[in-house]
This record gives structure tokens, C-alpha cells and sequence, in this order.
């Protein structure tokens, strides 16, 4: 798929699509859903494995944070945060 083909398939630009793929912009969790409907993956697939650290979204005024957890401990865990700061939810 072109990526003229998937900004026809999402509603994007093409010039938005191409900002995507080179890093430029992070996508709200809405747009990564239907991105990843059009190509046929999942969102964590989209986010890929290569990812380090925190993986963030905005849902409403609220920030959620995905935070790996390290190595040694096998899970991991979402947190809110307000766009404020770092204050308890």
C-alpha cells in the first residue's frame, strides 16, 4: 500500500502520513486505531517492539502512560496522568 493509499483509506493527508512514518508527529490513539485497521495490525504492532520506555496517549485531558516494565519483572502497567504534571488520578 502507497502512502497516498493509506491517507485515502484513513482521511489523512498524504504529507501527514509521510510525517508519521518519519517520526515527525505522534498520532493521538485515535488516529493509530484507524491506521492500524487499514494496514491490518494492531496498534502494538504499529508501535512496534523497538519502542524504549514509556509509550504515551492522550484520552480526554488525561495523558496515559504504558510503562515498560524492566526486564527482571515480567509486567507492565498503564498509569494516568493530568497534562498539568505528573499528579495522581
Amino acid at each position: 500500500m502507497t502512502q497516498e493509499q493509506l491517507a485515502v483509506n484513513v482521511g489523512l493527508s498524504r504529507t501527514f502520513v509521510t510525517r508519521l512514518e518519519l517520526g515527525q508527529y505522534d498520532p493521538p490513539l485515535s488516529t493509530l486505531v484507524r491506521l492500524s485497521k487499514a494496514l491490518r495490525v494492531s496498534v502494538t504492532d504499529l508501535l512496534g517492539e523497538s519502542m524504549s520506555g514509556n509509550v504515551w496517549w492522550r484520552v480526554g485531558d488525561l495523558r496515559v502512560i504504558h510503562q515498560k516494565a524492566p526486564s527482571s519483572r515480567p509486567r507492565s502497567g498503564s498509569r494516568a496522568m493530568r497534562l498539568a504534571g505528573d499528579l495522581p488520578v
